[in-house]
């Protein structure tokens, strides 16, 4: 019997659902759900499909047609995310910038032009809108594209793919090695940006210095995404961390271990409607010290960095106080303070810690870095407290929200200032002479909304704290006012501190005393810190036997370069795999935000070589700095681990 167009139709939608729902259970439940449209099939005479969408046409001809249209202005136009990284002319003693200063300046022995586009290599498309997807299937064909990330807000428009493409077919184009295929369904904007993140954390971050962008269907999302991809995702890969950083981290983390720190466990929640005064340096803060003086014995007040100086200077002893940077900045900054005075406070800071600090207080315990090569020497059943970074305002707030706390009020999280060079408490150590911070002036280079109307001058560290609170706030649904005159944060609803009014609070001590019951130093006898050792240097002597030799034969071609740096990166994700680790990976934590820094800076000048000659003889002195590094990272390992 021959089928008629609207029975093939069928079946083809029938194949590709069962082939789904057998293959693929993530992306089958995201088709199964509604996206509130009113919408139909219609076949044309000659076999072509279109849909009416809440009463119109969805596409103005056949869709087919469309996609190989767009598809021609790609190659005529492509919509390219591409980032020359700046230019870094200093030497440094860290290993991290020592390496990114000399692949940096390399550049300068080459003539550079526009960015390439060989019309066929493609590390990362975006692709905006799926449809009946035609499009999809012509890209695999015409281009070798290394990964696709699909975003489609309506799950009713990606159903229509079911009826038009043979799924089976791109499955087994992304099954090949180092290529992935993924699926973002649904409109929520802030789910959007963090499902690309964490696509480009599995495919590898080098690739964000060149990303395509294919925009099947426009719309006031799909703009904004793209606005975030230009101008946020791709512009500054060192917030992915550094090597030095994680070294210090190991370095740390060890003496922590060795010393007995109490770890947090996160066992006991709190239950408690008892506040948390969450406190900051911001200039604000000089305005609610009054506030705080008044309410101090209805709420726990936990003190951030420098704001316990100021705290200090103004009569007031928190209840705890939080650190989360690792330099010995932080000990030399708290050793200006009456050491009486820290003794009494509880300290609470990160396993990264400078290991002095925790001497400085008569209690020191600590919290473990999610993604940090010192959290991974601990089991992975202990917890690690997400949205802790980048600032430590930030720390405090997802470490309170971990042991049960849900109701926060927020002062001198200014995360900015209003004013130039008013960027900290008046009474905190970057005013004080002969305070090792008194010299350090932050540079802010953008303007955020304000807490209470107007902008707020601010920069990329402060605005990533911001969003790492707004997640804490979502994530454990708390109640939290912020009473800072700084960038807003949402979810968090404006008070100025003198219309607070607090009752209750009685049981604060009982409660104090129930949320220090979550640490302990059992973990001394779960962790084999020899044998984790062993094994992190085993794993870093198995990636060096693997790619030294492979970074000395370079290879000129833009597709070959792809393909090295995605098994650089694969690699590390198997190796943790074959330890059965998929999160914390220690080598990862530690060689990851070197290897993909650096991989993006060989790929952003690269791209600009249109000559292979003159490519490859730039790729041997690029590769051969990446070896020097590899060696060195190796040695510093041996110095840390022992």
């Amino acid at each position: 019997m021959v089928l008629g167009y609207e029975e093939k139709v069928k079946e083809r939608f029938l194949k590709n659902y069962l082939f789904i729902r057998e293959n693929a259970p993530t992306m089958f439940k995201k088709i199964q759900e509604e996206g509130g449209a009113d919408w139909r099939i219609v076949v044309g005479g000659d076999g072509s499909l279109n849909a009416v969408f809440n009463g119109e046409m969805l596409y103005p001809y056949d869709p087919r047609e469309v996609a190989l249209k767009q598809i021609e202005e790609l190659m005529e136009d492509p919509k390219r995310i591409v980032v020359l990284p700046p230019l870094i002319p200093s030497e440094s003693k860290l290993i991290h910038f020592k390496y990114y200063s000399r692949l940096s300046r390399l550049r300068e022995g080459f003539s550079l032009g526009n960015f390439v586009y060989d019309r066929r290599n493609i590390p990362v498309m975006v692709v905006l809108g799926m449809g009946f997807g035609y499009h999809v299937v012509e890209l695999i064909r015409r281009f070798n594209i290394q990964h696709m990330i699909v975003v489609e807000p309506n799950p009713d428009l990606f159903k229509l793919s079911l009826y038009a493409l043979n799924w089976e077919e791109i499955f087994s184009y992304f099954k090949r090695e180092g290529r992935s295929f993924n699926v973002v369904v649904g409109d929520d904007e802030r789910r959007i940006k963090d499902e690309i993140n964490n696509k480009f954390a599995l495919i590898s971050p080098a690739f964000t210095s060149y990303v395509f962008i294919f925009e099947h269907f426009s719309s006031p999302l799909f703009e904004k995404v793209k606005d975030w991809i230009t101008r946020e995702f791709c512009e500054n890969p060192l917030l992915w961390g550094f090597f030095d950083d994680e070294l210090w981290s190991l370095k740390h983390t060890v003496s922590n271990i060795r010393n007995s720190v109490p770890l947090f466990y996160g066992h006991r929640n709190v239950e408690t409607d008892v506040p948390v005064f969450i406190i900051g340096s911001g200039p604000s803060l000089d305005s609610s010290i009054e506030t705080l003086r008044k309410l101090s014995n209805r709420a726990i007040l936990v003190s951030c960095g420098t704001a316990l100086g100021a705290l200090y200077r103004a009569g007031i002893k928190p209840d705890i106080h939080v650190e989360i940077e690792r330099t010995d900045i932080v000990f030399k900054t708290l050793s200006e303070l009456d050491r009486r005075f820290l003794k009494e406070i509880p300290l609470v800071g990160m396993n990264t810690l400078y290991p002095e600090v925790f001497k400085l207080s008569r209690k020191g315990y600590m919290f473990l870095k999610p993604n940090d090569a010192g959290s991974a020497l601990f089991p992975s059943h202990l917890p690690r407290l997400f949205n802790s970074n980048p600032t430590v305002t930030a720390g405090a707030v997802s470490l309170m929200a971990h042991a049960g706390f849900r109701k926060f009020y927020l002062f001198g999280v200014d995360l900015g200032s209003k004013e130039e060079g008013k960027h900290h408490s008046k009474f905190s150590a970057y005013y004080r002479e002969g305070s090792v911070l008194k010299s350090f002036t932050p540079k802010f280079d953008r303007t955020l909304e304000g807490n209470f109307g107007g902008t707020v001058l601010s920069n990329l560290v402060f605005y990533f704290t911001k969003i790492a609170i707004e997640n804490s706030i979502r994530g454990f649904n708390l109640e939290v006012y912020n009473t800072s005159d700084g960038v807003r944060i949402e979810g968090a609803k404006p008070l100025p501190a003198g219309d607070l009014v607090l009752i209750g609070g009685e049981n604060k001590d009982r409660v104090l005393r129930r949320f220090f019951t979550n640490f302990k130093d059992t973990y001394r006898r779960e962790l084999n810190l020899e044998k984790v050792s062993s094994e992190f240097r085993e794993d870093f002597d198995l990636y060096l036997k693997e790619f030294l030799p492979k970074l000395a034969c370079p290879s000129p071609h833009i597709g070959d370069i792809i393909q090295l740096f995605s098994d650089m990166h694969f690699y590390l994700l198997a190796l943790g795999l074959r330890r059965k680790i998929t999160r914390d990976y220690g080598l990862k934590s530690l060689l990851g935000p070197p290897l993909y820094q650096f991989q993006r800076l060989i790929l952003g000048f690269a791209f600009t070589m249109a000559g292979e000659k003159e490519r490859l003889e730039y790729l041997r002195e690029a590769y051969e700095l990446l070896r020097d590094f590899l060696r060195e990272a190796r040695s510093e390992l041996d110095g840390v681990l022992g």
